[in-house]
């Protein structure tokens, strides 16, 4: 959530720097990117509205919490991505067939304004990304590839102008367009897709497995299976199957499903919950 704040903040600061120059220079590659920082805006607020209603403890109606939010905000973060990329390469197309100018007496300072936004919002992708390292929450990761694409924007951007200062060619303005209504367009698929794998709880390829050796190497389990897990908000819930001697206590049952429980949620990283289920082994029957 802090790092939305700040993004809020700074996207704020970064549209009006993009917008004014874009306007006078009439450089579409640059209208572009100060609405993709609005847009920008939009979803770091959903990155904090989402963070902080997915934080929100278990209730009655919510016994596994609110997590499934942040879900459904990264979703529509991904959306929200490809309407404006479809939306950019539509207006590059129609000022490819239309043609258009661009000022040139504001391009100097249009070049000076990529050159500190992009660096700005490449700081701020690299914030994102550690805190998602943190989290592991998909919202975070999210956002910092919307702060990322948009650095990438700003290189695209700058070709363009040196383009039209040396080359004398508008042509690559609309170029830089395209090519940042495609990473859109990309970026924001990904970030749909992957929401809508959580959401219908698709756990990452190999988690099972992994959940399965972590248990079967604790002492005292005989058979692990009917290994299960969903993502629920960023989080991982397992459950586990157990087969132990049929003459241990009831305590001693216990403890070995609190171990399999502790050293599964230490191995792998994003696991709020293991629910082991003991059961009596067979190979311990006379």
């Amino acid at each position: 959530m802090r790092e939305a704040l700040v993004a809020i903040m700074v996207n704020t600061i970064v549209w009006i720097l993009r917008l004014i120059p874009g306007i006078l220079v009439n450089s579409l590659a640059l209208i572009a990117e100060a609405w993709h920082s609005l847009s920008d805006n939009m979803t770091s607020i959903m990155v904090y509205l989402g963070g902080r209603l997915g934080s929100k403890p278990p209730d009655k109606e919510h016994p596994y919490g609110h997590g499934k939010i942040v879900d459904l905000a990264t979703l529509f973060m991904g959306l929200a991505l490809i309407v404006i990329g479809i939306s950019i390469l539509y207006e590059s197309i129609q000022r490819f067939l239309s043609g258009y100018s661009i000022a040139l007496q504001f391009l100097g300072s249009a070049l000076i304004v990529v050159i500190i936004t992009g660096i700005i919002k490449e700081f701020l992708a690299r914030y994102a990304l550690k805190l998602y390292r943190i989290s592991g929450s998909m919202l975070c990761y999210a956002d910092a590839w919307h702060h990322r694409v948009d650095a990438l924007m700003s290189i695209a951007v700058f070709v363009s102008f040196v383009g039209i200062i040396f080359l004398d060619t508008y042509l690559l303005d609309i170029l830089s367009a395209i090519i940042i209504a495609v990473l859109l367009g990309y970026e924001g698929g990904k970030i749909f897709v992957e929401s809508v794998s959580i959401i219908i709880d698709t756990i990452p390829k190999g988690i099972e497995a992994r959940i399965m050796d972590i248990a079967k190497s604790v002492t005292g389990v005989d058979e692990v299976h009917d290994v299960k897990a969903r993502s629920y908000g960023g989080k991982m819930y397992a459950e586990i199957k157990v087969h132990v001697d049929p003459k241990l206590s009831i305590e001693e049952a216990h403890e070995i499903a609190h171990k399999i429980e502790e050293k599964v949620k230490s191995g792998i990283p994003n696991i709020e919950e293991v629910l082991v289920h003991v059961e009596p082994s067979s190979e311990h029957e006379d």
